[in-house]
């Protein structure tokens, strides 16, 4: 017994270093030393196995929860990134919804795959049980002409008379778009000219009480294609092989390197707006990463300020946890409210909030 009780002692002192290396990840740009930017995906399973450890020890030698218990709140604010419990939602006075819609080709590969129309309707009705006052969309591709398509249907049908987005060609909506029932006043890219613009638009909407600046963001993505999700699967399965991993990891590091990128450019024009800011999006990375860090350093998480329950925006195999979020300026503006329905009409849930707007 006593072998036994040394041996998960030293199981227990590897975990709980893995866990607090796990936090290097926040504090390193992705760009720098990338592959550390690997390390914040375990933080979930470490703090699983860190508090599993701590059950057991307090049922067979307590005083050895302490090397659990101090790796666990190290970072004890983490936890409230991954779980939380919040007060009873409020009501607000602007309700914002951010959804990646993957172009309405969720399933595709799949048997049972809806099918283009059957996806936009479903997308469509969901939008309409909301009664959101903005709409950001991400992995939006939509031809505006069609009479009866999502685009004339967001108008017509659901009231979204004022909307703006970025287009490669003259007749398609390219990747993001934000609709609103309220006034646009002024809306554009943030990007420089030699980006790809549409993945970082602005758009100032002016509320009843005063003019809210709201970015619809989608920062670079993994790029996982059938056969990397393939191979995720079966590393899952425990068939290994260094080129599938080697793969795997390459295309995690590169988006990583380009989103520290992404970042850098648009986090200080967001720093000098003088308006109520709230900031929507598919950004690709969870919340322990250097990403989050710098955006938590200005702005407030939705999901911490009003989430309940486990926080997951992705809808797929990859251990992505929340990668779609609401940020807003909390000195302009108070959360009230959070949701994030498992929808599986697209490969991301559809993230809620609503605000009400300080009177300043």
């Amino acid at each position: 017994m006593l072998i036994i009780r040394k041996v998960l002692y030293i199981i227990n002192l590897i975990c709980a270093l893995v866990l607090v290396l796990s936090y290097t990840s926040a504090f390193i740009p992705q760009d720098i030393f990338s592959s550390l930017s690997l390390l914040g995906y375990l933080y979930p399973f470490m703090l699983a196995i860190n508090v599993v450890f701590i059950v057991v020890w307090l049922i067979i030698k307590p005083r050895h929860i302490l090397v659990s218990a101090i790796a666990i709140a190290i970072r004890f604010d983490y936890i409230t990134r991954l779980i939380n419990v919040s007060s009873q939602e409020q009501d607000g006075e602007l309700k914002v919804l951010t959804y990646n819609v993957h172009d309405f080709i969720h399933g595709k590969d799949k048997e049972d795959y809806l099918g283009e129309a059957a996806l936009c309707d479903s997308i469509l009705n969901y939008i309409s049980s909301l009664n959101a006052d903005v709409v950001c969309l991400q992995d939006y591709d939509v031809n505006i002409k069609w009479n009866n398509g999502f685009h004339s249907q967001m108008i017509s049908s659901l009231g979204f008379n004022h909307f703006y987005y970025y287009y490669l060609k003259s007749e398609n909506v390219s990747n993001c778009a934000v609709y609103s029932k309220y006034p646009i006043t002024d809306a554009g890219s943030a990007l420089p000219e030699d980006e790809r613009k549409q993945y970082l638009i602005y758009t100032d909407i002016k509320t009843p009480n005063q003019t809210v600046r709201v970015y619809n963001i989608h920062l670079k993505s993994y790029m996982l294609g059938p056969k990397e999700k393939e191979d995720y699967k079966e590393i899952l399965k425990g068939n290994v092989t260094d080129s599938a991993s080697k793969n795997l990891i390459s295309k995690i590091l590169e988006a990583n390197k380009i989103r520290a990128k992404q970042i850098r450019e648009m986090i200080p024009q967001m720093e000098r707006q003088q308006k109520a800011i709230i900031i929507c999006g598919d950004f690709n990375d969870h919340p322990f990463s250097n990403t989050y860090k710098k955006f938590a350093a200005s702005f407030c998480d939705s999901f911490v300020s009003k989430g309940n329950g486990i926080g997951r925006t992705y809808n797929g195999i990859f251990p992505a946890y929340r990668i779609d979020y609401i940020w807003y300026d909390k000195s302009r503006l108070e959360c009230t409210g959070y949701e994030s329905k498992a929808l599986d009409f697209s490969d991301h849930y559809p993230v809620v909030s609503t605000f009400k707007i300080k009177r300043q």
